[in-house]
């Protein structure tokens, strides 16, 4: 545990320390500006888009600068002869990109809706996107060097992370489309702007979590490859 308070702290210093946070604070605004020109009445369906899109960039490209950066500065090499296991590395990442997230969306969600929401619900669908999303862009980036080699396979992900927007907007419902993990928590944040819910959301967040539990174990095994082993795509 101390080990991981500690990660987490250092995690959060280091995006102090690349600027993460006053990028936060930039795009935060440029969203507010956004959404302020929507119409009223559309929030609660459009909302919950925009903060999703927010995270691909607090959460998925945040922690692939993290990893390069590390990379970058033979930190990752450095932690595989340290006492701290891949589990708790990991898992600081999600805790530090989730919070700084969520306090993001909060800046974003409170001043464009005057806290009309609800905050508990929003912040386990927000945190089970983002969650995965850190997953993912772990899983992409730790094999590259340089964001150069990383850009391509990594927006090529996110048309991956937008199918579940094909089932959201009605353009096509189909109940497989809770087997993707992006699918239910993306609608558990409507419900915490609309107050209603689908009757499978929260079936579709159990297979959410089993997502979360297989991208998590991929992970450990890429940090054992790619940086323990040191073994790249060469």
């Amino acid at each position: 545990m101390n080990s991981l308070v500690s990660t987490v702290v250092r995690d959060v210093r280091l995006q102090a320390r690349y600027g993460f946070y006053y990028a936060t604070v930039f795009v935060a605004l440029i969203y507010v500006v956004i959404i302020r020109q929507l119409p009223a009445d559309s929030l609660g369906l459009i909302l919950p888009l925009l903060l999703l899109s927010n995270l691909t960039i607090t959460a998925y490209f945040f922690v692939a600068g993290l990893i390069l950066f590390e990379k970058g500065e033979g930190t990752l090499e450095a932690l595989v002869v340290t006492p701290l296991p891949p589990t708790a590395y990991l898992t600081a990442k999600i805790i530090s990109l989730s919070i700084l997230a969520l306090i993001e969306t909060l800046l974003i969600a409170g001043i464009t809706t005057w806290f009309g929401f609800n905050l508990p619900v929003l912040a386990i669908g927000l945190i089970l996107n983002a969650t995965i999303m850190v997953l993912m862009g772990f899983i992409v980036v730790v094999r590259f060097d340089s964001i150069n080699e990383f850009i391509i396979p990594g927006a090529l992900l996110m048309t991956i992370f937008s199918v579940p927007l094909i089932d959201y907007l009605g353009l096509f419902q189909h109940w497989m489309f809770y087997l993707h993990p992006v699918t239910a928590p993306l609608k558990l944040m409507g419900a915490a702007f609309t107050g209603s819910a689908e009757a499978g959301i929260w079936l579709g967040l159990i297979s959410t979590l089993i997502w979360i539990w297989l991208l998590f174990n991929w992970a450990r095994r890429d940090f054992a490859r790619f940086v323990v082993l040191g073994r790249g795509q060469r």
